[in-house]
């Protein structure tokens, strides 16, 4: 199933972001960092953002604070020259997930 697909599927309507989504998550990441030149962190914390979670949210389940999480983020939007999560979301979407459909 594509990311895009997934997306359709898991909208986001818990607090916690699940295990499943955090494993499918990692599984993506080797393509984020060779794109975009991401750290592990950074692809995991970007896919999950496309999943439609938010930092707090990913912060309480990847044991970080807030913060760790939002300075990744700023991280991911320079790697990737977004500068807000629906500019780095249809990013994405349309290049790195989209070819994994």
């Amino acid at each position: 199933m594509g990311m895009s697909q997934q997306l359709e599927r898991n909208a986001v309507t818990e607090t916690d972001v699940s295990s499943e989504h955090v494993s499918a998550a990692r599984r993506q990441s080797e393509r984020l960092r060779h794109s975009f030149g991401l750290t592990a962190r950074e692809a995991t914390i970007a896919t999950l953002i496309c999943l439609g979670y938010g930092p707090s949210q990913l912060a309480k389940r990847l044991s970080l604070s807030t913060n760790t999480v939002r300075s990744h983020l700023k991280r991911v939007f320079f790697k990737t020259q977004t500068h807000r999560q629906a500019d780095l979301v249809r990013l994405l979407l349309t290049t790195v997930f989209a070819d994994s459909e």
